[in-house]
This record gives C-alpha cells, structure tokens and sequence, in this order.
C-alpha cells in the first residue's frame, strides 16, 4: 500500500515567517497611517513639516519604497536615508523615543504581533544608528536608549572631522559627505 502523506521535508520544519504574507497594499497602509499619526503630533508634525517642506507626497511614496524593500525584498528604494536625517537641524535626540513610539502603536494596531515585531526590530536598529550618527555629528552621546528625556539637543554643524575616519555617515567615512 502507498502512503498517501508527502515526505517531510526540511522546509517543514523551518518556522515560518510571518512577514511573507505582507504585500505592498499592507505596507502603503501603514506608510500612511503612521505619518498621519507624525502630521498630528505636537512634536513631531513641526520637525517633518519643515524638514519636507509640507510636501508629503514623495517622502510617503519613498517611505512605501523603503519599507517594501525592507519587509518585501523588492529593489526600488534608492535612498541614503542616514544623511538626510543627520542633516535635519531640528531633529532631536528625544525624536526618536517619540517616532518609536508612535510606529509600535501604528504598526500593532494594523499587524499581528509578530509581524508588528519585526517592524519594530527594523526601526529600532535604524533609529538607534541615526541617534549615534547625530550624536557624533554633534560631538556627544544619544541618551541611553530607554531615556529620552533628557532634553539634550542633538543638532549638528558640518564644521566637523572624522579623526578615526568616520562615523558611517559618510564625512571622514561614508554618508552624509560633510
């Protein structure tokens, strides 16, 4: 008699990712959300708004783009976004707390816990090097990272040297070209 079961294979065991089921639609809707949320916020809405000039059609449209490739694994975002915010001035290290925050409610209130994980994984590594990036650029450390309210500003001058040859940002060493 034949067994009607198909082999187990390695693939069975692996665990599956939660992040498959995403598609561009969940991700446009969670682009949009979560900058809804940011034109809102007390803080937060005067720093995006000056920095995009109020023009939030393209930095929505690349922000679907960025979060695609990091969660999809297309290839369309074509960006450095670590220059671009190292050279925000109004951009504070106490920002991040705040965006942290608003991106974990934002994304379990449209995903599964498990898929909201690993955008918060995702975010969370990215902010934390743009806080060190702006903190080098400002000669100074980011507040550790359950303290964001220190109040320090963590603006920066591109008066700057990289005497160890840079802090990723690209003066000295490779991003923001100061």
């Amino acid at each position: 008699m034949i067994d009607p079961t198909p082999p187990v294979t390695y693939a069975a065991w692996q665990p599956k990712d939660p992040s498959r089921d995403l598609n561009e639609e969940d991700i446009t809707r969670l682009v949009h959300t979560f900058y809804g949320h940011i034109r809102d916020h007390d803080t937060l809405g005067p720093v995006f708004k000056t920095a995009l000039h109020d023009d939030w059609g393209p930095h929505l449209d690349k922000m679907v783009d960025f979060w695609c490739s990091m969660m999809l694994g297309v290839k369309r975002y074509d960006g450095r976004p670590l220059p671009v915010h190292v050279n925000m001035p109004d951009l504070k290290d106490e920002h991040f707390g705040q965006w942290l925050a608003l991106f974990h409610v934002t994304t379990h209130s449209l995903f599964t816990p498990e898929v909201a994980g690993i955008f918060m994984e995702r975010a969370q590594r990215m902010a934390q090097s743009f806080r060190y990036a702006i903190a080098l650029h400002a000669d100074r450390s980011p507040a550790p990272a359950h303290d964001h309210s220190n109040g320090h500003s963590h603006g920066h001058s591109h008066g700057h040297s990289h005497p160890t040859g840079g802090c990723g940002c690209g003066g000295g060493g490779g991003g923001c070209g100061s």
